[in-house]
């Protein structure tokens, strides 16, 4: 299938379709390497708390939550979260 540019020469669907794939490349790969950030955060925060060594200190449900919220770095995650949504945004 082909469509016809402004200047009347044939193009190819194909060639669209690369265009298109290269303009979301860049905003793609800022959105997944903000979603991984994210991720890896937390996941960092979550296995630092549940290795064997911490355990038997988080008997208390209250203290593995205080111990979490502090471990959390929470300027750290609203960052990422902030830039994993803006990059999110501009695909709609």
């Amino acid at each position: 299938m082909t469509a016809k540019n402004e200047n009347s020469n044939p193009v190819d669907s194909s060639e669209k379709d690369h265009f298109y794939e290269r303009q979301c490349a860049e905003p793609n790969a800022r959105f997944d390497d903000a979603l991984k950030s994210t991720y890896q955060h937390i996941t960092s925060v979550l296995q630092s708390l549940c290795s064997p060594s911490t355990i038997p200190s988080m008997i208390n449900l209250g203290s593995w939550e205080l111990q979490f919220v502090a471990n959390l770095s929470l300027d750290m995650l609203c960052d990422d979260l902030f830039k994993t949504i803006t990059f999110g945004v501009s695909f709609v």
